[in-house]
Formats: C-alpha cells, sequence, structure tokens
C-alpha cells in the first residue's frame, strides 16, 4: 500500500464517520413516501422524525465505492 492508497483510506474512514455523525432523517407517513427529508447532527435530529436508513446505506455504499475504485486507480505499478 503506496502514501496515496493510505490518503484515500483515511479519507473513506473520515467520510463513513461523516455521514454516521450527520445521517438523512425524514417523516415517512403511514400512506408511504417521504413527507421531509434533510440532516442533522445525529444527537440533534427533530422529534417525530426516524433515520432515513435506506439513505444512509446507499450513502455508505457510494463513499466505499468511489474509495474503492480510487484504491485501485492508484496502487503500484509493479
Amino acid at each position: 500500500m503506496n502514501e496515496t492508497q493510505k490518503i484515500i483510506i483515511i479519507g473513506m474512514i473520515i467520510a463513513v464517520i461523516a455521514v454516521f455523525l450527520f445521517p438523512p432523517h425524514a417523516i415517512f407517513p403511514k400512506g408511504g413516501g417521504v413527507l421531509r427529508l434533510g440532516y442533522s447532527l445525529i444527537t440533534d435530529i427533530p422529534e417525530h422524525y426516524s433515520i432515513h436508513v435506506t439513505l444512509l446505506v446507499v450513502e455508505w455504499l457510494g463513499v466505499f465505492l468511489v474509495g474503492g475504485l480510487l484504491y485501485t486507480l492508484f496502487k503500484d505499478k509493479a
């Protein structure tokens, strides 16, 4: 693992932690769908809102996908 790959891994870790600390939250009405969507610090999520777990997982997958692609692009050519 070279220095660029180490920086990419550190960036991925920071991004995953940031997404966890500021998760998407929403109001889910009984009829289905999403009424309101927003982001806030995990300790300050407004009352009657729930964490939008599906969107949170999609964001994490995006971080891992982009990070994995960058990690692969910057591997040593031996």
